[in-house]
């Protein structure tokens, strides 16, 4: 009976004004390469934007001219003139993907490229903190 008498009063239906909002934000969810861009700026490391901008612009050029679709570090100098170390951070934060290639062959040995898997969102982010 106590269970009945709580129940009655309780209306567990959220309010129109919070159900508008929720549905807002789940319709701006932002993708992956997105949120990954705004994770840099957010935490402050903006030295890391300059090389994300980098591996996007390297990526692009090359899927311009009918090249490959990844990149790694030595190409990003070549490409843009930006040296870069280690692009490991870059997975870290989920704007680029490690892969692997190559086969277990002394003289081709296995090369580590990074793949940029949501370049369209990593391209809009850029452009919003350049804005």
């Amino acid at each position: 009976m106590l269970r009945d008498v709580i129940s009655i009063g309780v209306d567990r239906r959220p309010p129109p004004a919070l159900a508008t909002s929720a549905c807002k934000t789940v319709a701006v969810a932002e993708s992956p390469g997105y949120e990954a861009v705004q994770r840099v700026a957010r935490e402050q490391h903006r030295a890391w934007l300059g090389v994300i901008r980098a591996c996007h612009d390297a990526i692009e050029k090359q899927v311009a001219t009918g090249g490959v679709d990844h990149t790694c570090a030595v190409w990003i100098k070549n490409l843009t003139g930006v040296q870069v170390s280690s692009l490991r951070p870059l997975v870290t934060w989920g704007a680029l993907e490690r892969k692997r290639w190559g086969s277990d062959d002394v003289e081709t040995g296995r090369r580590v490229y990074y793949l940029m898997p949501d370049r369209p969102g990593v391209g809009r982010a850029l452009a919003e903190l350049e804005a």
